[in-house]
């Protein structure tokens, strides 16, 4: 989030669901060719850096904000109060405590037989497809034995690899000699693979899983990506209660579908341009990748000094396009000032001493004299938990 300010006034924007890295965006610029341009963004550039952070995690909220600011002086003389506002969770730092049931989808196209680089810039010697199959080898061993998984690839058409299995009853020998055999062949068809990874999973049953988290991991280059087909599939996923993590391989991933993608609740999506960065997205990260902490979090500014001017790190659609004040009701009582809260309530005791009704309407007058209304920033479809706390 970020307050910039003018003058006597102080106005406020926010840093939504973004892209989770810039990795497409350094890997074009180091080939020597011109990145899309949706391939940065503010989201992206934040989540690669370290931030000192100076609140102690508050472990009971579910969802929390830590408010860092700075004073500029713009080329107008003017004094300018930017505010930057990071999202914290209860599960920052903390491994999972629910089981998975997770499909991987491998992409076995003939592109995926292009080599990645490592980090270090040497050429690398492991193909997109190689680095693939050992990620989903390695998330077979790190498991807990009451997850569930599954795997399949797909070119033109979806093949499975393994059932939904529990993974106390994954021979690893086996699984390992069926992944081994896998090599690339044919085109990409996106339909195919997003079928190969939904049909793993078993019907949604509240019973036994309402506890468990099911998601669709497709590792793919993204080479052909069809928007339509990705959003309905993955929308058909959410019936079920399956949200869909797409990681982008290579120089290849196609940025223009990263829009479809984050508008979905709970699905994200990776860039990876170097052989080390999917073994940290998928196996090393796997506990704060994969398992969202809320959804629809609406943010909002509450404030009789700051007010709204600009949002910077969202997509057009995910900006306001008013303001829309929060009014006072019960529902929001609790998160207007101590002081305000206490004044209300002394209200209601009065209130029902002399057996006298004020009607909602009234009170909410009353809330919005003491106080100032909410200002809307911006609904984050989901929320992800952090590795560091």
């Amino acid at each position: 989030e970020f307050i910039k300010t003018k003058g006597e006034k102080t106005k406020m924007g926010n840093i939504g669901s973004v892209s989770a890295d810039i990795n497409s965006f350094r890997n074009a610029v180091s080939a020597g060719t011109m990145p899309h341009s949706s391939s940065i963004t503010y989201g992206g550039i934040f989540n690669e850096n370290f931030f000192l952070m100076n609140d102690a995690l508050d472990r009971n909220q579910l969802v929390s904000t830590e408010l860092h600011h700075a004073e500029v002086i713009n080329n107008r003389g003017q004094v300018e109060y930017w505010l930057a506002c990071f999202v914290k969770t209860k599960q920052d730092g903390l491994k999972r405590t629910l089981p998975i049931d997770v499909s991987i989808v491998i992409d076995v196209s003939g592109s995926m037989a292009s080599v990645l680089p490592s980090e270090s810039g040497e050429s690398g010697e492991k193909s997109c497809l190689t680095l693939a199959k050992e990620c989903a080898l390695g998330l077979a061993h790190q498991l807990n034995s009451e997850d569930k998984f599954a795997i399949s690839t797909f070119d033109d058409q979806e093949t499975v690899v393994m059932p939904m299995t529990e993974v106390s009853q994954i021979d690893l020998e086996e699984l390992s000699s069926k992944l081994e055999a896998i090599n690339t062949a044919g085109g990409t068809v996106v339909a195919a693979g997003m079928r190969g990874g939904l049909d793993r999973f078993e019907k949604y049953d509240p019973a036994k899983d309402r506890r468990r988290e099911r998601r669709m991991i497709m590792i793919t280059d993204m080479y052909t990506m069809e928007c339509d087909v990705l959003k309905k599939e993955m929308e058909r996923g959410l019936q079920d209660k399956i949200y869909t993590s797409i990681v982008g391989i290579g120089i290849s991933f196609c940025t223009e579908v990263t829009e479809t993608i984050v508008k979905v609740p709970c699905a994200n999506y990776f860039s990876a341009t170097k052989s080390e960065q999917l073994e940290r997205i998928v196996n090393t990260n796997f506990d704060f990748n994969f398992f969202p902490v809320a959804r629809d979090v609406e943010l909002s500014l509450h404030s009789g000094v700051f007010f709204l001017e600009a949002i910077y790190g969202v997509s057009e659609d995910e900006s306001p396009q008013s303001e829309l004040p929060v009014a006072w009701k019960p529902a929001t009582h609790k998160y207007y000032p101590l002081k305000v809260r206490k004044t209300v309530e002394t209200l209601l005791l009065t209130l029902k001493r002399k057996r006298f009704h004020l009607p909602n309407t009234g009170l909410q007058r009353v809330a919005e004299f003491l106080a100032p209304k909410f200002e809307f920033i911006n609904d984050i479809k989901s929320v992800f938990p952090s590795s560091l706390t």
